[in-house]
């Protein structure tokens, strides 16, 4: 999967320290793996079922 990644480790590397600069607690730098958490936050017994 990270070989097909369009994201580098310095990427990964610049995403986190901006997250800690920010206090954020979750780092989900691909688009398919947010959607996937807020549809878990937004709808949880439905994502629990799948």
């Amino acid at each position: 999967m990270m070989e097909k990644s369009s994201l580098t480790a310095d990427d990964i590397a610049a995403m986190i320290a901006r997250q800690v600069e920010d206090n954020e607690l979750y780092l989900l730098p691909h688009k398919r793996e947010r959607n996937l958490w807020r549809l878990q936050r937004l709808f949880p017994a439905w994502f629990a079922k799948k």
